[in-house]
């Protein structure tokens, strides 16, 4: 089993929310191949101690991002800029 699927396990979550958070930026990781994904070791004891809000970020993102007047979202950032 990779490292990343061993701390998948070790979390309790499945690899695929691991490669989702490093996409997203949450975990930083490098790419060595197209399938391949490398988590540091600081940034695995990071994750390790860090979950319970690392799993909150990943649940909420996606909604806070869609709420009208938020900074992820596409009408807060026209605001923005048409403030300028």
């Amino acid at each position: 089993m990779s490292e990343l699927g061993l701390l998948a396990d070790e979390l309790g979550v499945h690899e695929r929310t691991l490669r989702r958070a490093a996409e997203q930026g949450t975990l930083r990781a490098t790419r060595p191949g197209p399938r391949a994904l490398n988590l540091p070791l600081g940034e695995r004891r990071y994750a390790r101690r860090a979950w319970p809000l690392l799993a909150a970020l990943l649940l909420l993102a996606p909604l806070l991002f869609a709420l009208p007047g938020c900074l992820g979202s596409t009408n807060a950032r026209n605001r923005s800029a048409s403030a300028l």
